[in-house]
């Protein structure tokens, strides 16, 4: 189980951002938050394992355990992006030139 792994999970928009993608562990972690169902154990390991890709993951999860909790964690999946985002561009480095004093 590693942090570091990221799944080609990619969230929304076509750009190249690295916002736009999430570990396997931050899925998990989200769709924790809003089922506790004995089949989750094997999705995740499914998709950890790339036996199924996200597409066929989000099917399942539909499925298996309600719209609701897809719904919810890719809700919970955007909010934390955005939040990171913002985070991000207030601890952005000034621009060279603002920071030359020139």
């Amino acid at each position: 189980r590693s942090g570091a792994h990221r799944a080609s999970l990619k969230m929304g928009s076509r750009a190249v951002d690295p916002l736009n993608f999430v570990t396997v562990d931050e899925l998990m972690f989200e769709i924790q938050k809003h089922t506790d169902s004995q089949m989750l154990p094997a999705l995740l390991a499914q998709i950890r394992t790339k036996e199924i890709d996200l597409r066929e993951f989000c099917k399942r999860v539909r499925m298996v355990l309600g719209a609701d909790v897809l719904i919810n964690t890719v809700r919970g999946l955007q909010q934390s992006q955005q939040s990171q985002r913002r985070n991000t561009s207030r601890s952005a480095p000034p621009c060279p030139a603002e920071s030359n004093g020139s």
